[in-house]
C-alpha cells in the first residue's frame, strides 16, 4: 500500500522514470535542473520513495547518488508503460534537460553541483 501511495505524486513518477531510464543513478542537483523543480522539494519526494523502497542511495565523496530500487516486476513494467504511453506531458523536457545535464560529468560522476539558476549558495554537497 506504501508503494502505491508513493507513486500517487506526479513529481514523484517523473523521478522515478528518470531514475529507472538512468539507471547509473541521479544526484539531487542533476534531479532539480531535470525537473525544474527546487532542492528541498526533490529532497522531500526522494525521501518518501526511499521510505517506500522504491530508491536506495549510494555516498561517492560529497554526492549521494540515488538509483531505483529492486522492486517487484509488476513495478518495472508500470514505470515502462507510463515512458512509453507518454502519460506525461513534460517527461520528455524532462528527458531533454536531464541529457543535458549529464553531458556536464566528469568520469560519470556530477562534479558541479547546482546550475547557476537553482543554487541557492550550497553544493550538490548539500544533495
Amino acid at each position: 500500500m506504501i508503494i502505491f501511495k508513493a507513486l500517487s505524486d506526479e513529481k514523484r513518477l517523473r523521478m522515478m522514470l528518470l531514475l529507472a531510464k538512468y539507471d547509473s543513478g541521479l544526484c539531487v542537483c542533476e534531479m532539480t535542473d531535470a525537473l525544474q523543480l527546487p532542492q528541498y522539494a526533490i529532497s522531500r519526494q526522494l525521501s518518501i520513495l526511499r521510505k517506500a523502497g522504491l530508491v536506495t542511495t549510494k555516498k561517492n565523496g560529497l554526492w549521494v547518488y540515488y538509483y531505483p530500487a529492486d522492486t517487484h516486476p509488476i513495478f518495472t513494467d508500470l514505470l515502462r508503460c507510463l515512458s512509453e504511453s507518454g502519460g506525461f506531458s513534460s517527461i520528455g523536457e524532462d528527458m531533454s534537460r536531464l541529457e543535458k545535464r549529464l553531458l556536464l560529468r566528469e568520469d560519470g560522476m556530477c562534479v558541479i553541483g547546482f546550475s547557476q539558476d537553482q543554487q541557492n549558495g550550497e553544493g550538490c554537497n548539500a544533495c
